[in-house]
């Protein structure tokens, strides 16, 4: 029985120093990889505000950000219900710009990523998840993203490609789509 006790003590302090263990931010996008999203500290909802992969229902897209230098965007595979029970199966730290706007008077970044793109490759007729790096300062529409990646779900990777081979949404702070119209 005090074995039992012993190794059963042993196991959940082994599970809590792995668990801390994880940090955040990392120093490099390759620390991510192969992580478990329940597993990083609190703080870093990594999994909370996932976007679902385009015809891949058990992968997500994962975009975090942590101070000005270091942003992440992240494929992760689910493994069960929770939102954040997902390993990281690629992981890149994207390109800062440190360019800056204002608007009403509270700044914001100029440049934002955008999950919401779509790689169209060679053929026009289908299309593949993509995430991007667009400009804030653009009007509502669909635009090239400034930099852009081709999410491969079945290889787990994050593709660079040609900006004009994508096409991401921008809605812009003021537009006023989905609000009702003020007289």
């Amino acid at each position: 029985m005090y074995r039992l006790v012993v190794i059963t003590l042993g196991v959940l302090v082994a599970l809590r120093v792995s668990a801390a263990d994880v940090p955040w931010p990392p120093r490099n996008a390759a620390e991510l990889i192969g992580r478990v999203g329940c597993d990083f500290p609190e703080d870093s909802k990594i999994g909370f505000n996932s976007v679902p992969v385009i015809g891949e229902s058990s992968y997500r897209l994962d975009y975090r950000k942590k101070d000005e230098s270091r942003q992440y965007v992240m494929l992760m595979k689910k493994r069960g219900n929770e939102w954040c029970d997902a390993v990281v199966v690629a992981a890149l730290q994207l390109p800062r710009h440190p360019e800056k706007m204002r608007i009403s008077n509270e700044v914001y970044d100029r440049y934002a990523v955008s999950l919401e793109c779509r790689y169209f490759g060679v053929e026009w007729t289908t299309s593949v998840q993509a995430f991007g790096i667009l400009d804030q300062r653009l009007p509502s529409g669909y635009f090239m993203p400034w930099k852009a990646w081709r999410v491969d779900a079945a290889e787990g990777k994050l593709i660079p490609v040609d900006n004009d081979l994508v096409a991401c949404a921008r809605f812009s702070i003021d537009d006023d789509r989905g609000h009702p119209k003020s007289k």
